[in-house]
């Protein structure tokens, strides 16, 4: 009644048939009536329905309204939290895409206010990654909630107007004013009031006072229980046989305070404000002995922890160590499916345990780490690491998961704080020593301290891994040496380390592996650098540490980058960009948005290159580190593929601090400086020095794959003077070829120019997965005033034309049409025409 205008957006999004529509109101809005209005709507046009809702009772339940909207066809259980959560927001989402094939899906997530944070994360996912061929409605209080997303379609439920609530009640306007008055318009309490009764609660006890007195307890009880509820589960918990409550049943359905679900095997309320009233009607130490017998219950049918928790959870009084051992449990079951509800089931534990008991405050320590409450974690880490002994077997344990959350919130002083105050106290346990110095050397090259520094923490962390035997912490030190120096030499003994060790071992030292991985990604050794990212986020999906996947994912993205996989790069590195957002890291999420925007920009799509690499310059601006400056060089690298040469240049020089770029790693910096050559070529500066540093840069490092872009960046410079850049660029094709990177030995075949250079270009360029292909027509090597003769001289003017519209002498213009005539390779201005043409074709 009154909605015409809200059933007429609904209609529109039922007749997409995808995206996200989100109906917000305060309760008794008519939110769950208008979501009943579209389902039916749905299926009358062919679409499959599938709706769940959750109570404000079971609000602690993970993926609780998933798990009742996807009954038939999904469970969130244990053998889905291996992959994270990630990995099941994506099964759940193909599982959505399945299931809407065939004529569509409108999934229907009813009282969204109540769900749990898994719930809403899951729910966040499908608003960022609309499933095709899905609709999702879903419903909640905007006091409550919000989901903030311009592609979401909001339909707000405000009062109803006179003349509607005038219809709804089947009276004339004139006659309930004060009723619409007391009422404020919202059709639930209008409803409820039309009866007589002072409020909606009065109204509704009016109802439930009505029935027998066994009965109205069975209604108390099946709201302790659960909504929807089941009549075996109610009965056993009411000690009441099946016959019993089915004949109460009969006669809360007669009454209308119950309704049976389709499967006639289950039973709601009519309304979550129904169940409300009917629980907190029941005397609290009724409630409280019906959460404590529908635990024991579950527990003797065998159902999980997790499905006993919120019972135990209002039923449980200080010292009750079954409790706590039941939330404990649950807790674990649930840490890296739904960290949130972890951490809340682990501080109930921990208020009701009568003795220190430090795996609980770990448990909930780590669970906020994990569902991205990062400053509450550490907050809890300090101070389970005040009490913890220093000879506690697992204080190495929580050291190293809070170095890990100090770095996630890019607190690197912290992080040389803490190894500063735990290295003076663990210095009797130097295993657990070297691997703090490893964590710490790692910390201070990614905020670009001395060398020297670095390379002192690494000796004795190599010297004290050889006096324990542990390979693979060597393995670790070898490779952060390796990149610090930029020698690749320490590559061999680290990679052979971790090949030969068993997966306990590479488990044991996860981060050691990482270290090793990251170096030859550096040093370019890319083939080696994807084995081992491949073995570590093996090794960490099936040992549950979920807190690594995001640097894991980003490193595979990297890798098959630089092997010229972009496609399956750039869905890997989407994908570490959502896992770092779902960690709750912000300068993991910057780094990760900077390399999915490089790669949007490799393979032609600079727009949203440039779009998600400014998202990342406002992530990352917090921290310190190589961070904010990486996302700044992909923001220059997006402005230049968009021919803003000017921008580029500035963006590039200034966030790389100058021409010896000291800001940007050594291993980063031959790309760098090919990028800034070709930005300052076409901005008309002088491109020469930053060749030169190109060439020092690469030099240093002697790798094969950063000569080639020394190579490349000389090429730029030659064919802009209109000199041969044929040796150069033959050489960068060749260094390219053995480092194996594709991309980069395409764009050099670019650079060669000629025909067959242009042919072997754009099929290099096709293998890699560029969408978009280069044009090899010189253009991108005309200086900005070049460039203005040439588009000039392709519309037709002469020279003195020319000359006199850009004010240069004849003589000028004859010289730099000489030179677009090297550059684009053609002998007559009609053939500049042509060039010109075949672009803006």
């Amino acid at each position: 009644m009154g909605r015409s205008g809200e059933e007429a957006v609904l209609e529109g999004c039922i007749a997409s048939g995808t995206g996200v529509v989100a109906v917000s109101g305060d309760p008794g809005m008519g939110k769950s009536t208008l979501l009943a209005w579209a389902a039916e709507r749905a299926a009358a046009a062919g679409m499959t329905v599938l709706a769940g809702r959750v109570g404000e009772f079971e609000r602690s339940i993970p993926f609780g309204v998933f798990a009742d909207a996807l009954a038939d066809h999904w469970t969130a259980g244990a053998d889905l939290s291996a992959a994270g959560r990630h990995a099941l927001h994506r099964e759940v989402r193909a599982l959505l895409e399945r299931l809407g094939a065939d004529g569509g899906l409108l999934l229907v997530l009813d009282d969204l206010h109540w769900a749990d944070t898994a719930s809403i994360e899951l729910v966040h996912h499908l608003v960022r990654h609309r499933p095709r061929g899905v609709l999702v409605a879903c419903a909640y209080r905007p006091r409550q909630l919000r989901l903030d997303c311009a592609s979401v379609v909001h339909i707000e439920l405000g009062p109803l107007a006179l003349d509607d609530a005038a219809a709804l009640l089947g009276v004339p306007a004139g006659q309930c004013g004060a009723l619409f008055e007391a009422a404020g318009g919202n059709p639930f309490y209008l409803e409820a009031l039309s009866g007589g009764s002072a409020s909606v609660d009065a109204a509704l006890r009016g109802e439930m006072d009505a029935l027998r007195p066994q009965t109205r307890r069975l209604l108390q009880i099946a709201a302790v229980t659960a909504d929807p509820f089941e009549p075996d589960l109610v009965a056993e918990v009411a000690n009441l046989s099946v016959e019993e409550t089915l004949g109460a049943l009969d006669e809360l359905m007669t009454a209308d305070l119950v309704r049976p679900e389709n499967d006639l095997r289950t039973y709601r309320f009519r309304h979550p404000t129904v169940r409300n009233v009917a629980y907190h009607s029941a005397p609290a130490a009724v409630r409280h002995s019906t959460h404590s017998r529908a635990a024991l219950v579950l527990e003797r049918l065998g159902a999980p922890a997790e499905t006993r928790a919120h019972h135990v959870e209002h039923a449980a009084r200080r010292g009750d160590h079954g409790a706590v051992a039941v939330l404990s449990s649950a807790a674990h079951d649930v840490v890296h499916r739904a960290p949130a509800t972890a951490a809340h089931w682990f501080a109930t534990a921990l208020e009701l345990s009568d003795e220190e008991r430090w795996e609980l405050r770990w448990g909930h320590a780590r669970a906020l780490g994990l569902s991205g409450r990062l400053p509450e974690s550490r907050a809890a880490l300090h101070g389970l690491l005040a009490v913890l002994p220093a000879d506690h077997p697992d204080r190495l344990r929580v050291v190293a998961f809070c170095a890990h959350v100090e770095r996630a919130l890019g607190k690197h002083a912290e992080v040389r704080a803490l190894a500063a105050r735990e290295l003076a106290i663990m210095t009797h346990d130097t295993a657990s020593a070297a691997v703090l110095k490893l964590v710490l050397a790692v910390s201070l090259l990614q905020v670009l301290e001395s060398a020297d520094v670095i390379t002192t923490l690494l000796d004795d962390v190599r010297a004290q891994a050889r006096a324990s035997g542990d390979t693979v912490l060597e393995a670790g030190a070898n490779g952060v040496t390796a990149l610090v120096g930029g020698d690749a030499r320490h590559l061999g003994p680290a990679a052979s380390a971790v090949d030969g060790a068993t997966d306990q071992a590479v488990a044991e030292r996860l981060e050691s592996v990482v270290w090793v991985a990251w170096s030859e990604l550096r040093l370019g050794r890319n083939r080696d650098a994807l084995r081992h990212y491949e073995r570590a986020l093996s090794v960490a999906l099936s040992t549950g540490q979920h807190h690594m996947l995001g640097n894991l994912l980003l490193g595979r993205a990297n890798s098959l980058r630089w092997l010229g996989c972009l496609a399956e790069a750039e869905a890997g590195a989407e994908e570490s960009a959502e896992v770092a957002y779902l960690s709750g890291s912000a300068d993991l999420h910057a780094l990760t948005l900077a390399v999915h925007s490089w790669l949007l920009t490799l393979r032609g799509d600079h727009v949203r290159g440039l779009e998600v690499a400014r998202q990342a310059v406002d992530v990352a601006r917090a921290f310190e580190g190589w961070h904010p400056t990486i996302a700044r060089l992909r923001v220059g690298h997006a402005l230049l593929a968009a021919g803003s040469h000017e921008a580029a240049l500035f963006e590039l020089t200034s966030a790389g601090g100058g021409l010896e770029l000291p800001r940007v790693p050594l291993a980063y910096r031959p790309e760098m400086y090919e990028l800034i050559v070709r930005a300052a070529i076409g901005a008309g500066e002088d491109a020469v020095p930053w060749a030169t540093q190109a060439s020092v840069a690469a030099e240093s490092l002697g790798l094969p794959g950063c000569l080639g872009f020394a190579d490349l960046a000389w090429a730029h410079v030659h064919a802009a003077r209109g000199e041969s850049a044929t040796a150069r660029a033959s050489a960068a094709v060749s260094r390219f070829s053995s480092a194996g990177q594709r991309l980069e030995e395409a764009q050099a075949y670019l650079a060669l120019g000629g025909e067959a250079g242009a042919r072997r270009a754009r099929a290099l360029f096709a293998e890699c997965g560029v969408a978009v292909l280069p044009v090899g027509d010189g253009l991108g090597t005309l200086t900005k005033r070049e460039r203005q003769v040439a588009e000039l001289v392709g519309e037709g003017l002469t020279n003195r034309q020319v000359a006199r519209q850009l004010r240069m002498a004849e003589k000028t213009v004859e010289g730099h049409l000489s030179r677009i005539f090297a550059k684009l390779e053609v002998r007559s201005r009609a053939g500049v025409a042509r060039v010109l043409a075949s672009v803006d074709r």
